[in-house]
């Protein structure tokens, strides 16, 4: 695979806007909103809810046999040693995360850690939307 192609890239504008968020947030606005926004919202998934509540659907394991790399790639199951012990060290490090955040954010702290949510959301999704478009598909 020739990597050259990585040595110059151009983000697109809502890449490069995100980008910007990402590094705003993580770098000056204190280690609860650095902590929530990396380790919440770009480690998160839709089933965060499932961390915190048992009664809410937790995230589902596929099969390695289901993996991307493997359906779309051909890549041998010995090729997901990575995954596979990522997987089995993984236990509860979601869970572990928002207890981190939620039992040790100040009060006075909190409405910053929504607001930077709130800011990295809004950020994402043009940087989703920006990618469809320049991928020819629109709503």
């Amino acid at each position: 695979m020739d990597l050259t192609r990585f040595e110059k890239v151009e983000l697109l504008p809502a890449a490069a806007a995100l980008r910007s968020v990402l590094d705003d947030l993580t770098q000056h606005h204190g280690w609860e909103v650095a902590a929530a926004v990396t380790t919440l919202f770009l480690e998160g998934t839709s089933h965060e809810r499932g961390e915190v509540d048992d009664s809410a659907p937790r995230r589902p394991v596929e099969p390695l046999e289901r993996h991307p790399l493997v359906v779309h790639y051909g890549l041998p199951l010995d090729g997901l040693a990575l995954t596979k012990a990522h997987r089995k060290v993984e236990g509860n490090h979601r869970a572990s995360a928002w207890r981190c955040l939620l039992g040790h954010t100040a009060p006075a702290a909190r409405p910053p850690v929504v607001a930077a949510m709130r800011e990295v959301l809004a950020a994402w999704l043009s940087y989703r939307d920006g990618v469809a478009t320049a991928c020819g598909l629109s709503r």
